[in-house]
C-alpha cells in the first residue's frame, strides 16, 4: 500500500526527530499528527482518524509501551502501531504481544522506514499472496489432532500477523521458513511461509510472522487471525481459545 492518503501519528519526544520522521511520511503524501508522549497522542487519535501510529518507546507523562497498552485496550485492530527506539529494553516478544507490528530500532533511515509503513497498511491479503524464495530444506512440519485440540492444549496460538507455536526442532531469529501444519480432523492446513520473530529455547516456543499463504488455505487462516482474542499481532504465548 502507497502511504498517500493515510493517517499517521508520529509520536516522539526528541522536537528533531519527530520532524524528521513528520517529513519524510509526508512527503509520501500522508497526513501527519504529531504528538511528544503518549497522553498527547491518546488526545491526537480521539479527536482524528488514525491509521497507524509510528511511536518511541521512552518518553515522559506516558511511554510508548503505555500507549500501545492503551490503544490495545480500547481500539479493535484499527490503529496499527510501529514502534522506533534507540534501546533495547523491550524484547520483540513483548512489543508483538502488545499488539505492535514492527520494532524498529535508531537509528533508522526514510527508504527502511517507509517501506515497514507501507507494508503495515497493506492488505494481510495481499501481503500474503507473494511466495518468497525459501530453500526446501527450511521447512516447519507438524500434525495436529485439530486445531481445538492444539488451542486447548496450548500447541499454537494465533495473533493478527501470526502465531507462536511449541516446536521440536531448532530455528532461529530473522530465519524464514516454509511452513506446513497440518489439523487432520479439520480437514485444513497451513501452507506457506514465514520468519522467526522471537524464540524461547528454554519454553520451546518461537513466534513467527507470515510471510505468504497458499490460495487454498489463506481465506481460512485470515479468518483465524482476524478472529483471535488476544489483538496481539504475535501472541508471547500459546492461549486457549476464548
Amino acid at each position: 500500500m502507497q502511504l498517500k492518503g493515510a493517517a499517521i501519528l508520529v509520536v516522539d519526544d526528541e522536537p528533531a526527530l519527530q520532524k524528521i520522521f513528520a517529513d519524510w511520511v509526508r512527503r509520501e503524501g500522508a497526513t501527519v499528527y504529531s504528538a511528544s508522549n503518549g497522553a498527547e497522542a491518546l488526545e491526537v487519535a480521539q479527536a482524528h482518524h488514525i491509521d497507524l501510529v509510528l511511536s518511541d518507546v521512552r518518553m515522559p507523562v506516558m511511554d510508548g509501551i503505555a500507549l500501545a497498552k492503551r490503544l490495545k485496550e480500547v481500539e479493535r485492530y484499527t490503529i496499527k502501531v510501529i514502534f522506533v527506539s534507540g534501546f533495547a529494553d523491550l524484547s520483540d516478544r513483548e512489543a508483538f504481544d502488545l499488539g505492535v507490528e514492527e520494532f524498529l530500532h535508531k537509528p533508522i533511515r526514510r527508504k527502511p522506514l517507509i517501506a515497514k509503513l507501507q507494508q503495515c497498511l497493506a492488505d494481510r491479503e495481499e501481503l500474503w499472496s507473494e511466495p518468497h524464495d525459501i530453500p526446501a530444506e527450511q521447512t516447519l512440519r507438524q500434525k495436529f489432532p485439530s486445531l481445538s485440540d492444539a488451542l486447548e492444549r496450548h500447541m499454537i496460538g494465533f495473533g493478527r500477523g501470526g502465531f507462536c507455536m511449541r516446536i521440536d526442532q531448532p530455528v532461529q531469529d530473522d530465519m524464514e521458513l516454509n511452513l506446513d501444519l497440518e489439523f487432520e480432523a479439520d480437514a485444513h492446513a497451513l501452507r506457506g511461509q514465514g520468519v522467526v520473530r522471537w524464540t524461547s529455547n528454554g519454553e520451546g516456543l518461537c513466534g513467527i510472522e507470515l510471510l505468504y499463504l497458499d490460495q487454498a488455505d489463506r481465506r481460512w487462516v485470515l479468518e483465524l487471525t482476524r478472529e483471535n482474542s488476544s489483538r496481539s499481532f504475535i501472541p508471547a504465548r500459546p492461549v486457549s481459545a476464548q
